[in-house]
């Protein structure tokens, strides 16, 4: 009886020691999870066309300043939106078709993005590895050729991203046939 009374008394005595150091050095036994995002991918085309802004991502209009002036262009549209929600610790994916305006109507383009090893740093989402992948599948037109296009892909691959939450950020830009203008990858997180 007395082996096993000093037995248990030791195994709570080292337990609350280990309580009590983690809470003197401000520590916390168990990890907590990290702030949830809503991760937003916008595409947005500009034009020489003035646009009505509807769509656009809040914070738009310090960003839209910068594309204007650099590659002097009128107006912008958003034209597809992608939404995922992730965490600051971890990663998060998303993968769907974008019904695409093209030379000759609509086609399905299937598109996929992704953003590795999230994490919170100085107020910022730094992402270990951001990925893009846009694909849209050819055409042919055997009544008017020059209508045909070939199969365009698109990928964009960007190490060590950082951004501020509720901050637009232009991940690349692209041009697809069909569409006057380039296409912008937009990211932002929103905090739920």
């Amino acid at each position: 009886m007395n082996f096993r009374a000093s037995l248990v008394r030791t195994l709570s005595l080292c337990f609350a020691a280990i309580l009590f150091a983690a809470a003197a050095f401000g520590q916390q036994s168990t990890t907590q999870p990290g702030q949830s995002y809503d991760f937003i991918l916008h595409l947005v085309a500009g034009g020489q066309n003035s646009t009505v802004k509807a769509g656009l991502p809040s914070g738009w209009d310090d960003l839209e300043k910068d594309l204007r002036s650099t590659f002097n262009l009128k107006g912008f549209s958003n034209v597809g939106t992608f939404v995922t929600r992730g965490a600051t610790e971890g990663a998060v994916s998303n993968e769907g078709s974008w019904n695409a305006p093209v030379i000759n109507g609509r086609t399905m383009a299937i598109i996929r993005y992704s953003l590795t090893g999230i994490s919170q740093a100085g107020g910022k989402i730094v992402a270990r590895m951001a990925n893009f992948d846009l694909r849209l599948p050819p055409a042919v037109n055997v009544k008017e050729p020059a209508k045909s296009r070939d199969e365009q892909s698109v990928k964009l691959f960007i190490s060590n991203l950082a951004f501020e939450p509720k901050m637009p950020i232009v991940l690349g830009s692209f041009d697809l046939v069909g569409i006057d203008g380039p296409i912008f990858a937009v990211l932002m997180a929103v905090p739920k």
